[in-house]
């Protein structure tokens, strides 16, 4: 099965028809239409509004080292602050910084349901954006937005990341807790914690590293990090 990008959970509600955004969008039923990967892989039957994940504390951590044991913090995702990462190169600690700036402006965006917000436009490839500014959009046009959980346990655990020529593929494990809302009344539509797995494809054409591709492996309810990290290695 050919791989689609999602930044959807698991638990979220479905999502509603397209909404355009002031100009013609190509191919928007397709991308709005697109099934998430649910847990080992499985297609989910409704494509639901994603919370992703807040741009908070990571974990740093890598194949080469013990899984359990952290190689890194960060401030924002991706971004490092104490020594280097063990394992990673600072071919790949870059990317890792690319995909933590990148992801930080998607959760930006949609927290102020801004769908040009200026960093986001700049950290996706076309098609990317096009359909997480779709998302952005319709969850503004159906009254939600996301903010982050009082007491936020996000966090992401990078455990490969692999370079090629044409780009770079990164594998994370990644706790979301965003809250799903309602803007007439804040009450909340979706505050659970979710763990999930992802494969991601990051590409540079102008130089510039932008996620082209992000999608989720396998899912686990609640904080699950380390059941994450152990399923890469079985």
């Amino acid at each position: 099965m050919s791989k689609h990008f999602s930044l959807s959970g698991s638990n979220d509600p479905p999502m509603l028809p397209p909404v355009h955004l002031g100009r013609p969008l190509t191919a928007v039923a397709l991308l709005a239409l697109a099934a998430s990967m649910g847990c080992a892989g499985n297609p989910q039957t409704a494509a639901p509004t994603e919370r992703g994940t807040s741009a908070v504390a990571a974990t740093v951590r890598s194949t080469s080292t013990t899984a359990s044991i952290p190689s890194g913090s960060s401030g924002v995702p991706g971004t490092t602050t104490g020594s280097s990462p063990a394992g990673f190169s600072s071919a790949q600690q870059a990317v890792m910084r690319a995909y933590g700036d990148a992801m930080a402006s998607y959760q930006r965006a949609a927290t102020a349901s801004d769908p040009f917000e200026p960093a986001f436009k700049n950290s996706f490839t076309p098609e990317a954006l096009r359909e997480l500014q779709i998302r952005i959009q319709q969850r503004k046009e159906n009254g939600l937005a996301v903010r982050d959980a009082p007491t936020s346990k996000a966090s992401i655990a990078y455990v490969t990341v692999d370079l090629a020529v044409t780009g770079a593929t990164l594998t994370t494990c990644e706790v979301d807790d965003r809250v799903v809302y309602k803007t007439s009344d804040g009450s909340v539509v979706n505050d659970k914690v979710s763990t999930s797995r992802w494969t991601v494809r990051v590409v540079a054409p102008d130089g510039v590293w932008k996620i082209e591709n992000r999608q989720q492996e396998q899912t686990w309810d609640g904080e699950e990090l380390d059941a994450c990290l152990d399923a890469q290695h079985s």
